[in-house]
């Protein structure tokens, strides 16, 4: 009870814009309240707690234009790769509310689906190259 309490007063501090600096969410809880607290328990208090507001409405902003844009890829192109990326990052916009997608383990695919969206929707258009994966007619 006391986190959560706490907690309130930092996002509604002036640290909310800017945050309390990457990995330190455990170092302030110690040194504040004494108490450990080993990290945030989603994506979205991990971000806004640690980089602050506008590092998570632009996360969010990212994430959610890569999504659209890869659904329109897919509508041009018919390429069900495409729209499988999409779907993983829909699903790590959704995972974000239940765990933190940017640890070890995870960070690791998360980083990979990334960089694979980002890949596909930086290809030329189907007619002026070899299309990769399967194609829906």
């Amino acid at each position: 009870e006391m986190c959560i309490r706490d907690s309130k007063t930092l996002m509604s501090s002036e640290r909310f814009f800017i945050g309390i600096g990457p990995r330190n969410l455990t170092n302030y809880y110690k040194t504040t309240l004494g108490v450990y607290a080993p990290g945030a328990h989603n994506t979205y208090l991990m971000i806004l707690t640690e980089q602050g507001g506008i590092a998570l409405f632009l996360y969010i902003i990212i994430l959610i234009s890569l999504i659209f844009r890869l659904i329109l890829k897919f509508r041009e192109e018919k390429d069900i790769l495409i729209l499988g990326f999409a779907g993983s990052l829909i699903a790590i916009l959704l995972a974000g509310f239940v765990d933190n997608v940017f640890h070890l383990h995870v960070f690791r695919i998360t980083a990979f689906v990334f960089a694979i969206s980002i890949t596909f929707l930086k290809s030329n258009s189907a007619k002026n190259n070899n299309k990769v994966g399967l194609a829906l007619n």
